[in-house]
């Protein structure tokens, strides 16, 4: 908060917004300095006393609804499958499956866009605590879904198009909420709270992953068909639930509270300032945020389309059991991309590891297009591959990114927009990509992900810019801006030392942390 351009390309740090200068823009006096310091200070000291629980409570506050949303989206093919069997003889059939998939879609592109921005004007923590209650309902309402002794399966698809939606409107509220809040709430040390979001996003894996065996565990359990997709649909309530609960504890973002008080101030004063925190002055970053992320979606369902090959090739018959094995291989195959993308992004620059994403994609896709017909056995091995650069590249790169490169009075509002164009492009991807798979072969359609590949690493070069994480993290706005020191103030006039003393000691203390 705070942080706002002049003429000359300087920033101010938080405490400008405590008082009125006399240069034409936001100043303070010696007494708004002392009390930034101490704030300051006292942050510093709570990063070091946070008890141990208080960590894991946060954490799980931020990742379980990540975990819940990837299992929730997941879970309704095998369902689906499910339902195909149990319903078969009441006239179940594919404009049923396509109604029930597409619903949480749509109702996560609602949300995406509708969440962001009221995040960014009634804050974080009430907004993220309706997210989980949203999911939390749409999943259990889902599994008491029925036909009511109806003998066509019409009422039992409503049920489920109209909680699934509700359920895809929480999900897509968790996009920009998660992002922002683990952005904005990160203790780690200066440069590094882009790992806390990539955090929350890797949980991501751990619900693929959940779902199938979920699903392999209760067709072991050899329970009618009618109570397995049930049960599955409702374990899937249980992780937003604990979120629900945890979110509570949670603090509404200092970055939040700090700018909606300088915005306040801005209103009541008469000084006039240069505004950098409108989306039309970041409209060139969001076009970047916003079109990798829809290029990215779009390559995803060539992935989908492929998998029915993986299967084929290993000659396994298509049921249910064996769809959850593959899905279950395919989630194990996603894994180490997440955790690569955890523990390297930060220090090869998330940027960088987007373009070099999207840049390796290009070239296993050329070569599945160039070569699809002779690969064969090889054919699984790049296929994989295409999740691994996928996780550990612009699957990840393009969640953290939209945190990080936009100030926070417009975060979360650009989140979302960039999510929700990476869900247009899912399906618009779904769309087009089959079309020209049943036209001219699945090499053709590795061709156009190779070329669209190509693209958002294009895009991300030249619309999204390095992220700032300045060496020392000060004011409520320290992402997204360098820290040139504190204003100065004629009724303060030392305080440029005292100020780069604490950035000093600041950073000193930050370093021996991490090397112990």
């Amino acid at each position: 908060m705070g942080l706002s351009s002049s003429g000359g390309g300087r920033h101010r740090c938080a405490c400008a917004g405590e008082g009125t200068g006399g240069d034409g823009g936001t100043g303070v006096d010696g007494n708004s300095c002392g009390r930034w310091l101490q704030r300051r200070m006292s942050d510093h000291a709570d990063t070091r006393d946070e008890s141990a629980w208080s960590r894991l409570a946060k954490g799980l506050a931020l990742s379980l609804g990540f975990v819940g949303d990837a299992y929730d989206l997941f879970v309704v093919n095998l369902v689906i499958k499910n339902l195909e069997q149990v319903y078969e003889q009441t006239g179940w059939d594919a404009s049923h499956a396509s109604l029930v998939a597409s619903a949480a879609l749509v109702g996560t592109l609602v949300g995406q866009l509708s969440f962001g921005m009221l995040a960014d004007r009634f804050g974080r923590r009430p907004l993220f605590i309706l997210c989980a209650f949203l999911t939390c309902c749409g999943s259990a309402l889902s599994a008491l879904s029925s036909r009511l002794r109806s003998l066509s399966p019409w009422p039992l698809v409503i049920q489920l198009v109209l909680f699934r939606l509700l359920l895809g409107v929480g999900i897509g509220g968790e996009y920009p909420l998660s992002a922002t809040v683990a952005f904005e709430t990160s203790k780690r040390p200066p440069g590094e709270a882009a790992t806390s979001v990539l955090g929350v996003f890797c949980m991501q894996g751990v619900g693929l992953v959940l779902c199938p065996v979920v699903y392999l565990i209760l067709l072991a359990s050899h329970m009618p068909q009618t109570l397995t997709w049930r049960i599955a649909l409702f374990i899937g309530a249980l992780p937003s639930l604990l979120a629900f609960v945890l979110r509570f504890r949670l603090h509404e973002s200092d970055e939040y509270e700090n700018v909606t008080t300088t915005a306040r101030n801005r209103v009541s004063s008469a000084t006039r300032v240069v505004r950098d925190d409108t989306i039309a002055s970041h409209s060139w970053t969001l076009f970047g945020t916003a079109s990798a992320w829809f290029l990215l979606d779009v390559t995803f369902y060539a992935n989908a389309l492929a998998q029915s090959q993986v299967t084929d090739l290993a000659g396994v018959t298509s049921s249910l059991h064996s769809d959850c094995i593959q899905a279950l291989q395919m989630a194990l195959l996603a894994l180490p991309g997440y955790a690569l993308s955890y523990m390297f992004a930060v220090r090869l620059g998330v940027r960088n590891v987007q373009m070099a994403g999207f840049a390796l994609l290009a070239v296993l896709y050329t070569v599945l297009a160039l070569f699809w017909p002779t690969l064969k056995t090889w054919f699984t091995l790049l296929y994989g591959l295409t999740f691994l650069f996928s996780n550990f590249g612009p699957n990840a790169t393009t969640f953290c990114l939209a945190a990080m490169v936009f100030p926070t009075q417009i975060r979360s509002t650009c989140h979302g927009i960039s999510a929700a164009a990476g869900k247009a492009g899912a399906l618009i991807g779904a769309a087009a990509l089959r079309p020209i798979a049943l036209a001219a072969g699945l090499e053709a359609v590795f061709g156009c992900c190779a070329t669209i590949s190509l693209v958002g690493a294009v895009i991300t070069a030249l619309f999204i810019p390095v992220p700032v994480a300045p060496v020392a993290q000060f004011g409520a706005l320290h992402h997204e801006l360098p820290f040139e020191g504190p204003p100065q103030s004629p009724n303060h006039a030392n305080t440029g030392k005292e100020m780069q003393q604490f950035q000093d000691t600041d950073i000193s203390s930050w370093s021996a942390e991490s090397a112990r």
